[in-house]
């Protein structure tokens, strides 16, 4: 299932592609898979980094019960290329475990960035303005590093469910100056089958690429 939609005037629309699949797909596979395909549509297939994408992790330890309450924060990804060709799986993947450790136990780049702003005397909406849509021109190599142009998230059921979809806006949006945009994948995962949503703007959330990245995470 495809489809956009913008209810709001003069909002940018937002692409939205929606697949059921079987079985269990695991986070940082589509991280990496979706890596690969931001970096085939951002225009420079000569970068040695893909576009960074985000996995958020809730902090604390592994068997913290009250993990699920806190706000999650970021671990930043992105996959190296040598000539155009990426890193193999394994690479990746122990990076990624690696920032995912980090941002739990709070000595992430991330988590650390975030302590800092809360603790910046500054007025809270200047702070949303800094990281909102309509945030200072001198702030956007920031936000696009951090930001990233994708953002992979798992809900993970306790039950099992009927297929149920769930979409945020990415953290860069499609522009005239810049065409590639963003997209975030949503996955709602009950054990036994799973439901994946690409949402986004820009030639970041075409329906094509979670397709690939489908074709690339699944056996």
């Amino acid at each position: 299932m495809n489809g956009k939609t913008s209810l709001v005037k003069c909002a940018i629309p937002l692409d939205v592609a929606w697949r059921e699949v079987s079985g269990r797909v695991r986070a940082i596979q589509l991280a990496y898979a979706l890596g690969i395909e931001l970096h085939r549509v951002g225009g420079r297939p000569d970068a040695r980094f893909s576009p960074t994408v985000q996995i958020p992790v809730a902090p604390g330890a592994p068997d913290d019960p009250m993990r699920i309450r806190r706000r999650v924060v970021p671990a930043i990804v992105s996959v190296r290329f040598d000539g155009g060709v990426a890193e193999p799986f394994e690479l990746f993947a122990t990076r990624a475990r690696a920032a995912l450790a980090r941002e739990a136990s709070g000595d992430g780049l991330a988590s650390m960035l975030l302590a800092a702003a809360r603790a910046t005397p500054a007025p809270l909406a200047w702070k949303r303005r800094a990281v909102g849509p309509t945030r200072p021109r001198w702030l956007e190599p920031v936000a696009r590093l951090l930001g990233g142009r994708g953002c992979v998230s798992r809900i993970a059921l306790d039950v099992r469910s009927p297929a149920a979809c769930a979409v945020s806006s990415p953290a860069q949006l499609a522009t005239p100056d810049d065409p590639v945009g963003g997209c975030v994948l949503t996955v709602v995962d009950d054990g036994e089958r799973s439901a994946i949503t690409l949402c986004g703007s820009g030639h970041s959330a075409a329906a094509e690429i979670l397709d690939r990245v489908l074709t690339r995470t699944l056996p």
